[in-house]
Parts: structure tokens; C-alpha cells; sequence
């Protein structure tokens, strides 16, 4: 199978894929499509037994900036079963993610907003450059850090998401490595990628079938606390918050100044 995507790149080789997220002018913000895409992809490699580890970067400036608020504030011509269908999506992208059968590798740079912090830390390995900017931007725009928040608590103790999301403070690389959220900062990103093959190499020196099992009896027992049926809850408090006035005309207010 080789799909044509639009906002996506990979290649593969020697059981590694190399994903590339592909909006660069737009920093590779998340939108329908992409969610679609990337969705699709971790299932696509999932089902190949040749595949055992995954990379992803952003092309351009910046890893993720998050969800493109175009697309967010397009909600409100949306009927509530529409709505929640989106928002949905966004939360099956991200357990795609964490329950992909190979390892998952995340190098980032750049900006790292909103949701981009929801794919970095879904991920099962999270690397940053010292100058990456992270924030928790969502309150900012009158939204909800629903879908991404059990990913965070993941790798953040829960007072420290709460100051993260309350503030929407930036913070940078070095930062995200105290706080847990990355495993790794490095000067510069070609360091970064020199020492992610490395790591690479080792994961592909293990058993296959023992690396795999190890995911999976990780990702269960640091789950416990949060059921697959979360996921239509938290999907529904994005759903509802992306329509509400607040948000309708905080994220309209951010796109006019940003123009």
C-alpha cells in the first residue's frame, strides 16, 4: 500500500519509517486532514510487521503549532453530531499514536503549541532542540486542553499541567526536560538526529517481538487510570468549548492579528 497524502510525508527503510509533517507555512498546524492522515498512517504501520520504529519531525520552521485555528473556528458552521465526530478524530489520532505497534520517536524544533504538545507526548520517545518553544496555549484562545490532557499527565506531575495550562506561559527545551514532557534537549538539530539513530539502532538490536510486548505492557499499566470510554468524554469538551462564544471570538481575534 503507498497513499498519496497531502499534508504528510514518510519514507521507509530498514524497519524504520521516517514521518514527516508537511504544512510548513503553516507551521505545521493540525487540521482535518491532517488528523485524517496521520490517523491513518499509524494504523498503516501497525499493521506492517516489517516496521518497528517511527520517527516524526516537522518540515520548516516548527514541529507542531497546534490545531489551525481556521479549521477550530470553522466548528460553529458544524451540527453537534458533526462537531463531536471532529473532535473525536483528534483524540483517535493521538491513541493511534500511543498504541501503534512500532516505537514511536518524536524530534522536535521550533514551536510546539496546543495539540503539537498532545503528538509530542503521545509519542513514545519525545526529543526537543534546546530552542523549541512549548506552550499549553489553549486557554488563551477559550479552549480546552481536553483531548491532549491524558498524554501530559503522562509525563507531568498534575499540579505542574495545571500551572502549564492555567498560564499558557511558553517555556523552552530545556524546561519541557525538567518537567518530564521531553526525554532529551540538544543544541541543534542535527545532533538531535545523530543521537535519535543511536537510539534507533539499539531498539532494533532487541527482540522485535519483546520491544513490542514491552510497549504494550507499559502503555497499560501507565494508563490504568484513563479508559478507552474517556476518550468520548474528552472529545465532547473540545467539541463543546470549540463552538462557544468565548472561543468563537477569542480565536476570530487572534487570526485578525495574526493577519
Amino acid at each position: 500500500m503507498n497513499p498519496q497524502f497531502k499534508t504528510i510525508q514518510y519514507t521507509i527503510s530498514e524497519k524504520v519509517a521516517r514521518l514527516y509533517l508537511n504544512r510548513p507555512e503553516q507551521h505545521n498546524a493540525l487540521n482535518r486532514k491532517m488528523v485524517e492522515e496521520l490517523k491513518f498512517f499509524f494504523r498503516m504501520v501497525s499493521d506492517n510487521e516489517e516496521i518497528l520504529v517511527v520517527t516524526v519531525q516537522g518540515v520548516g520552521k516548527s514541529f507542531c503549532s497546534g490545531a489551525d485555528l481556521n479549521w477550530m473556528q470553522s466548528s460553529i458552521h458544524l451540527s453537534e453530531e458533526e462537531n463531536l465526530q471532529e473532535t473525536r478524530m483528534l483524540s483517535e489520532m493521538f491513541e493511534a499514536i500511543r498504541n501503534s505497534r512500532p516505537v514511536v520517536i518524536a524530534l522536535a524544533h521550533g514551536n510546539i503549541f496546543g495539540g503539537g504538545n498532545g503528538l509530542f507526548a503521545a509519542c513514545d520517545l519525545a526529543y526537543c532542540t534546546s530552542e523549541s518553544v512549548f506552550s499549553l496555549s489553549e486557554t488563551r484562545i477559550g479552549l480546552v486542553a481536553a483531548t491532549i490532557a491524558p498524554y501530559l499527565l503522562m509525563r507531568i506531575r498534575p499540579s505542574k499541567v495545571k500551572e502549564l495550562i492555567f498560564t499558557a506561559n511558553r517555556f523552552d527545551g530545556g524546561i519541557a526536560e525538567k518537567l518530564g514532557l521531553a526525554d532529551g534537549i540538544f543544541d541543534t538539530f542535527e545532533t538531535m538526529e545523530a543521537f535519535t539513530q543511536k537510539q534507533v539502532s539499539a531498539i532494533l538490536k532487541g527482540g522485535p517481538l519483546s520491544v513490542i510486548e514491552s510497549k504494550k505492557l507499559i502503555n497499560q499499566l501507565a494508563i490504568e487510570h484513563f479508559k478507552p470510554k474517556s476518550i468520548n468524554g474528552l472529545a465532547a469538551i473540545l467539541a463543546r468549548t470549540r463552538v462557544s462564544e468565548e472561543a468563537q471570538s477569542r480565536m476570530k481575534a487572534f487570526i485578525e492579528k495574526k493577519r
